[in-house]
């Protein structure tokens, strides 16, 4: 996602904000200033999410469901893509491997990361909306047949609803004027610029 910022993107991005060591995070603006492409390369882990994706985005919901939803604020250099939402209510689906406990540890970076994401959703929803929307984040914890499954025929299997975890996310306004919005900020207009020249170049 060259030229953009996505949810994914923002806690890097709020590291380099805060940095005064920006060569540290190289790699980062590299791909995002369309210098180098960022390879795409999945791991089992990586497909098993992918193929298990709609399924989690589908459990327990009885509104009408979006899938793959693009929203994009220029203002910020952000776009976002959502797994799948109600006309409410934004639904982010993770995998994680199951090692015995179906509870993802508020304490651990991975977590931050993902609850950061959401939050940049919610801002970017609440930017082109103009009204909030909830969110959750489905966590669900797969087993060796899972990934079985995955590597052996391309396929997931049914949802366990005792491996599901549905994490509801409020709002923090905190965090997105403190941290989020500051970190746009500061790439935006770099990035905004190198859009414009690319337009320009295309049109000539």
């Amino acid at each position: 996602r060259s030229l953009w910022v996505g949810a994914s993107d923002i806690e890097e991005l709020i590291a380099l904000y805060n940095s005064d060591k920006a060569n540290t995070h190289s790699n980062f603006i590299a791909v995002k200033t369309g210098l180098i492409d960022n390879p795409n390369i999945k791991s089992l882990y990586m497909k098993a999410g992918d193929l298990y994706e709609r399924q989690i985005v589908d459990y327990s919901e009885v509104e009408s469901i979006e899938y793959d939803k693009s929203i994009s604020i220029p203002k910020y250099s952000l776009r976002v893509n959502l797994d799948g939402n109600t006309p409410s209510k934004i639904i982010e689906a993770k995998t994680k491997k199951f090692a015995g406990e179906v509870h993802f540890d508020r304490r651990s970076p991975l977590w931050k990361r993902y609850y950061l994401q959401v939050q940049t959703q919610m801002f970017a929803w609440r930017e082109y909306f103009g009204q909030e929307a909830t969110a959750v984040i489905k966590v669900y914890y797969l087993d060796t047949l899972d990934y079985e499954a995955v590597r052996l025929y391309k396929t997931p299997l049914p949802i366990d609803s005792e491996r599901l975890e549905i994490i509801p996310i409020k709002y923090d306004d905190f965090t997105v004027k403190n941290m989020i919005i500051p970190a746009l900020e500061y790439i935006s207009p770099y990035l905004a610029e190198m859009r414009e020249e690319k337009e320009k170049r295309g049109v000539e």
